[in-house]
């Protein structure tokens, strides 16, 4: 998780704290909200685990 997006997380809990509307139902709210920011996040690592693995695999059948 990145910088930004720790810092994101935290502006949307201090929002919610801020207007008072930090109840057991509002809590997922900045909860999910990180589960997306963390998801964002991994996603291009992903995508070049994807890219190397795909890559490594043409090498090694091409060497065969």
């Amino acid at each position: 998780m990145s910088v930004n997006s720790v810092r994101k997380l935290i502006d949307i809990v201090r929002k919610e704290i801020d207007n008072d509307r930090l109840t057991v139902d509002n809590a997922r709210k900045p909860a999910d909200s990180a589960r997306k920011l963390f998801d964002n996040e991994r996603k291009p690592i992903d995508i070049a685990r994807k890219h190397f693995e795909y890559g490594r695999d043409n090498l090694i059948n091409n060497a065969i």
